[in-house]
């Protein structure tokens, strides 16, 4: 399972990446542009069109 904090391991520099719901999985959206986007699923990389991404809210455990 991707989480905002697996995200952030991967791409520390870039503040930009995301979490979103692509055919009912969870999947890092890596470059969002108006018509595609460049997501990863586990180990893969795909080009998706950008319509098709539902954003995800990500809450946070109190402490």
């Amino acid at each position: 399972m991707i989480t905002n904090a697996t995200a952030w391991k991967r791409f520390p520099e870039s503040g930009q990446t995301s979490i979103a719901s692509y055919v009912e999985f969870l999947v890092e959206v890596i470059n969002q542009m108006e018509h595609c986007s460049l997501i990863r699923y586990r180990d893969r990389e795909l080009v998706v069109d950008t319509q098709d991404l539902k954003e995800v809210s990500v809450l946070k455990h109190a402490a």
